[in-house]
């Protein structure tokens, strides 16, 4: 068996289409329309996902290339390579030898260098939404919540780290402002105030967990909800904030927090 480059130096064994062929072990079944992920027992590092046949590979290409970036941002995610197997899309990664997030710290065993990880990493997952808005370049969607990483190691590497595994098949790229206000109010409210909005209960929902404040976590945030300068956006986004309280109280502001930008500054010890 053959070791494969470390992290994201990712390189394909030259019989990948083989072992996709005859050599592929099946390890997590979705349904018809999700992604299937297989190991191989030839290449024990490797995780090869079969994806959503409704996503082409030059879709699959162009997202690869904005995951591929994610590790310049502070965001460690496993490499993206795509492939075409038969008219298919796949994509090749490396296998994480460790466990999800979000099962770390319910359980409440971990080393305590893992706050501080998690307090950058969703730090770091502010500020790449701050540059999706300001740059309107494309930017991997949907990788916020704590269940999409993973905390362990990967070949080529002793260290444990966090792990975006969620390797999903699109990237959002948002409105300018001028574009926004020639829409009408009830379209106002776009993916950028979708993905704060995730992002916010992700942070919340991580310190009812564990039972402290993420600080820098919540400085970041700060900034990404000041990035809202048109009057009826923050009024719009205001009123999602309030939805969100009602719908799921468990994961949101405390009742009698006040405003919540003061909230998310209010608690820094």
């Amino acid at each position: 068996m053959e070791r494969l480059s470390p992290e994201n130096s990712l390189v394909l064994p030259d019989t990948i289409h083989h072992i996709i062929d005859t050599d592929l072990m099946l390890v997590s079944e979705g349904r018809p329309s999700q992604t299937q992920r297989y190991i191989t027992p030839s290449y024990p590092d490797l995780l090869i996902r079969h994806n959503d046949r409704s996503v082409d590979y030059a879709t699959i290409s162009k997202t690869a290339k904005v995951f591929n970036e994610l590790p310049s941002f502070g965001i460690n995610s496993l490499p993206y390579v795509p492939l075409e197997h038969n008219g298919e899309p796949y994509v090749v990664t490396l296998k994480v030898e460790g466990e999800n997030l979000v099962d770390i710290i319910v359980r409440g065993d971990f080393p305590p260098d893992l706050i501080r990880e998690i307090d950058a990493l969703w730090a770091s997952l502010s500020g790449y939404l701050v540059y999706g808005k300001e740059s309107l370049a494309p930017i991997a969607a949907d990788i916020y919540t704590p269940n999409q990483y993973m905390y362990g190691t990967v070949a080529g590497s002793t260290t444990p780290r966090l792990w975006l595994v969620d390797l999903g098949e699109h990237t959002n790229t948002f409105k300018s402002e001028s574009e926004k206000r020639t829409l009408s109010r009830s379209l106002l409210y776009d993916e950028y105030e979708g993905e704060l909005l995730d992002l916010i209960n992700a942070v919340l929902s991580i310190e009812k967990l564990i039972g402290v404040p993420l600080v820098s976590s919540r400085h970041a945030l700060v900034c990404a909800v000041e990035e809202m300068t048109d009057r009826l956006l923050v009024e719009s986004f205001s009123e999602a904030i309030e939805n969100n309280r009602r719908l799921r109280p468990e994961f949101f502001f405390p009742e009698g927090s006040g405003n919540w930008i003061t909230f998310f500054l209010g608690t820094t010890e």
